[in-house]
């Protein structure tokens, strides 16, 4: 895969700060996700990038709750069934319509989206299902992502073991023809996860070399599958703006043959351009 091909875009759709808007941004009601596509996406486009991540295009939850991943209880706001909730009120109908309609002329035209979505494993609403049934329920769940044809990232994925319906329903959106990401890097008792892709925080991928981390998560050399690192953390003060914080740190990234997700309209906006990171 070339360096060009590794620069991915990222926009995290619900990283923002009205929870009456499901902390929606980038998408207006005026323009919709049309707008979106218009604005956002074909600038950056134009600048050679031809693939995207959407963090959770259809909403977050206010109040988070309980799940049961592996042995332990987690707090998530990451539903999966996120688009079937925004649903519920119309004054949601600015981001739940016209998804598939804005995104598919793009991937159709070579581009990769990809949607990353809430945490399936442990969702009761799931759990409660035969294996069958859920699997079938998880894909109308996120029917728009699908008809647009994007890849879908699965949130907190890892903790699936072959046979449970989250791992059985990566498998397919495979055979489906979708490419499917986990989240984040797998365990060291996850070897059925090795050879797949995998979204990790680049402060989660420099974790996994920290002592006592490899009793914990598979060493790197385990991983066959795209390792994408996500500069999705706010801007560190040491770096002026995205411009040099990108500069310094991502050739390091991509000169280990891992794939660089990151805010490239902020980095852009502060005079950088992609070719820049290629270097």
């Amino acid at each position: 895969m070339s360096k060009a091909h590794r620069i991915i875009g990222y926009f995290g759709i619900s990283s923002g700060s009205d929870s009456s808007r499901r902390y929606v941004q980038f998408v207006t009601p005026q323009t919709g996700w049309q707008g979106f596509v218009n604005t956002q996406l074909k600038p950056i486009i134009a600048q050679g990038v031809r693939r995207f991540l959407l963090w959770m295009p259809h909403g977050r939850e206010a109040r988070p709750r309980k799940q049961l991943m592996g042995n332990r209880w987690v707090e998530t706001s990451l539903r999966f069934d996120a688009y079937s909730l925004a649903r519920k009120s119309t004054a949601n109908n600015w981001f739940t319509q016209g998804f598939a309609e804005a995104i598919y002329p793009i991937t159709q035209a070579g581009v990769e989206i990809i949607a990353y979505v809430g945490t399936l494993h442990g969702a009761p609403e799931f759990d409660s299902l035969s294996a069958g049934q859920a699997k079938w329920e998880a894909m109308k769940a996120i029917a728009p992502l699908i008809d647009a044809r994007c890849s879908i990232a699965l949130d907190t994925s890892i903790y699936s073991k072959p046979g449970h319906y989250v791992y059985d329903f990566a498998q397919m959106l495979k055979q489906s023809g979708y490419k499917y990401y986990i989240e984040p890097t797998p365990h060291v008792d996850g070897p059925h996860w090795f050879n797949s892709p995998c979204v990790v925080s680049n402060d989660q991928w420099t974790a996994v070399n920290k002592p006592g981390n490899q009793y914990i998560l598979a060493a790197p050399s385990k991983l066959k599958g795209e390792i994408i690192r996500g500069w999705f953390e706010a801007k560190p003060n040491v770096y002026p703006n995205f411009r040099q914080w990108y500069n310094w740190t991502v050739p390091q990234a991509l000169a280990e043959g891992h794939s660089c997700c990151l805010a490239l309209a902020a980095y852009i906006r502060d005079g950088g351009r992609v070719s820049e990171l290629l270097r």
